[in-house]
């Protein structure tokens, strides 16, 4: 990854567990806080996603960690100064983590991003893996991206739709939707 300039790598972290809860956290800690010292000597920083749909938060026995402020604490736990967030569109609108909270995150907190849209239903009924394509939606993207222009982040912003199955389409079809999304939700 260094060679070819990659100079980020994320994992998600799923937000419940049928483990005790102080138990697996120890772990958690421990494996991630390896990973990130390997990256950090090649120069890569490692971004932690928070899953915050809620069948994902309450299918297991014990919650674990599924919002931004208890993602930021296991990175501090963690300890190493390359070790961050990853900050996706769809957890942000399933934990109500709002643009005014997100443009209060420094840019050397966020790692990597990603963008995606939820459908007009409650919180309790998204699926994670059951995403619209950016700007079809209900989330307010164009906050979320302002707030995150505020930050003064300067990643990538990568668009990331889960389907139950493949995309219909293709893939001129499918690049054409992506740019219409883009087109109508990215800030001038």
């Amino acid at each position: 990854a260094a060679a070819l300039n990659c100079t980020r790598c994320v994992t998600y972290i799923l937000p419940s567990t049928d483990n005790p809860s102080a138990r697996f956290m120890a772990q958690a800690i421990y494996r991630l806080r390896v990973c990130a010292e390997i990256l950090d000597a090649y120069g890569l920083r490692f971004g932690l996603e928070f899953v915050g749909a809620h069948h994902a938060r309450t299918s297991r026995k014990n919650p674990f960690i599924w919002t931004v402020e208890e993602t930021l604490d296991m990175a501090a736990a963690i300890g190493l100064p390359n070790v961050g967030l990853l900050v996706d569109s769809y957890h942000c609108h399933t934990t109500g983590f709002k643009p005014s909270q997100l443009e209060q995150l420094k840019a050397e907190q966020i790692v990597h991003v990603h963008i995606n849209d939820a459908k007009d239903l409650p919180v309790e009924e998204l699926r994670d893996n059951d995403r619209l394509y950016t700007g079809e939606g209900v989330i307010d993207l164009k906050g979320f991206l302002t707030a995150l222009k505020k930050t003064g982040y300067d990643g990538s912003v990568a668009q990331e739709v889960l389907t139950p199955e493949l995309p219909a389409g293709d893939p001129e079809e499918l690049l054409k939707r992506t740019k219409a999304g883009f087109d109508h939700i990215f800030p001038d």
